[in-house]
């Protein structure tokens, strides 16, 4: 298997904020400021331009995280749970070849320009907050499943290889106008209007091998060397395009010109996303996909009662999804003294991160026969993040707390909701910094492990 992914995941413009641990500071007005905090546009002076970018990196992590190991560990798990009393006969999971990379997309990641005066500052900005790549190829998997009745006898046998490959990627593009000003002194307010543009595609294919045996009975899929065959088979294609866009307002409070108190509220946001999507696939009519508990996975009569091996063409299409993005109130301290600089952040969330989407599922004569609606994602609580350290050299770190959940209203009519909700938390790290170069040039550098481009670079100018 090859796997190679890239992505980085809701990351602001710049990296002076993420490198003060995902500071709202006002102390430290620029363009990028925009990002985090409007309200640090009220107290910028002149022109101002900042550049968010990556170096383009691309590395094998197999070594470093094992993930071959990890591979064969889930193999092993998951046979043991599938198998009586969790007896793995010996060699029945052999070594798997992951060949895997990470690739950082270097380039520029966005840009923002700011004019300031005594009255009033105005600032705009581009820059990529999410996106996620990934690629897979699976070539020789071998699967061998056996069922056995009640005395411990094989009843049926599959036999398989699966090859396949599947292209995805997901990536939000936005636009920011924002303007502050003020008020007094210590005080200013700001506002931003953040414009979300997305965009998403799925390739994929996959042609499974088989045979499935009763005793001397046997059934073969996509093997024309045999008189008795069908076909099984997964492809999935599709693009979807769409929209949002939302408000933030920004508070920022010097009760002296070494600390500040800031606060910013952003609103919930939720991309539309539309376009073509259809997976067209058959399914295995001998296998009961809704069995619970005790109930039979195989229903043998389907399984042998003539001479095909019973496949039934499915054709599901999703017109779209909608992406939501939840909102937040963070309220911030800042401190600096020296050359030391102190920051802590709390945010309470409000809505989902999460996605919905409504499905519709036609067999081969396209006459509808599933439909529903599907609502997963998580519901991100609080986190707390403080950062710490000299100018050069800041040490972030933080937590965020979340619940993940799942409804599905399936043929419209009957509604089933997971109800054991899964309590999640999310620890945050990272380490940067910057230095001035001159009077007029600056450089900061962030290292943040959770995403691909973890090692992001800021270079701003002032005109």
């Amino acid at each position: 298997m090859k796997f190679k992914w890239s992505g980085s995941f809701f990351s602001g413009l710049g990296v002076r904020a993420d490198a003060m641990g995902g500071s709202i500071s006002t102390l430290n007005p620029g363009a990028e400021s925009i990002s985090s905090n409007p309200a640090a546009l009220g107290f910028a002076r002149g022109f101002q331009i900042t550049f968010d970018w990556a170096p383009p990196l691309t590395i094998n992590p197999a070594g470093i995280f094992s993930i071959e190991d990890r591979i064969n560990e889930t193999l092993m798990k998951t046979a043991e749970n599938n198998s009586p009393g969790g007896v793995v006969a010996p060699g029945t999971v052999t070594d798997a070849e992951a060949n895997t990379e990470l690739d950082m997309r270097g380039g520029l990641k966005g840009g923002a320009l700011l004019y300031g005066n005594p009255f009033i500052s105005i600032g705009a900005a581009f820059h990529q907050p999410f996106r996620i790549e990934s690629q897979v190829t699976m070539s020789g998997v071998e699967f061998l499943a056996v069922a056995l009745d009640d005395d411990g006898k094989e009843t049926n046998r599959i036999f398989g290889t699966v090859n396949g490959n599947s292209n995805f990627a997901m990536n939000f593009e936005s636009s920011v106008i924002g303007v502050g000003a003020r008020v007094l002194p210590n005080l200013a307010l700001g506002m931003t209007y953040e414009n979300v543009n997305g965009e998403s595609s799925f390739e994929s294919t996959f042609l499974p091998e088989g045979i499935i045996s009763k005793g001397e009975d046997i059934r073969a899929f996509n093997d024309p060397r045999r008189i008795q065959y069908d076909s099984l088979y997964a492809i999935i294609k599709g693009d979807w395009e769409g929209n949002g866009h939302r408000f933030r307002w920004g508070v920022g409070y010097h009760p002296t010109r070494s600390i500040s108190v800031d606060a910013t509220l952003a609103l919930p946001i939720t991309v539309d996303m539309r376009g073509q999507f259809s997976m067209v696939h058959n399914s295995i009519r001998a296998l009961n996909l809704d069995a619970e508990g005790s109930e039979e996975v195989f229903l043998e009569d389907l399984l042998v009662e003539d001479n095909l091996t019973k496949t039934v063409k499915r054709i599901t299409k999703v017109p779209g999804v909608d992406l939501e993005i939840p909102g937040s109130l963070s309220l911030g301290f800042s401190a600096r003294w020296s050359n030391y600089v102190a920051s802590a952040v709390y945010t309470q969330y409000f809505d989902h991160l999460a996605y919905r989407l409504s499905y519709d599922q036609f067999d081969s004569l396209n006459v509808p026969v599933r439909g529903g609606q599907i609502h997963q994602g998580i519901d991100l609580g609080k986190s707390f993040r403080i950062g710490i350290g000299v100018e050069p050299l800041i040490l972030g770190l933080g937590i965020a707390f979340a619940e993940s959940f799942r409804t599905e209203l399936v043929d419209f009519r009957t509604k089933t909701e997971i109800a054991d909700r899964n309590s999640l938390f999310f620890p945050f790290f990272s380490l940067g910094g910057g230095v001035k170069i001159g009077s007029r040039f600056r450089l900061d550098y962030v290292l943040d492990l959770y995403n691909s481009s973890f090692l992001r670079f800021s270079t701003s100018y002032r005109l």
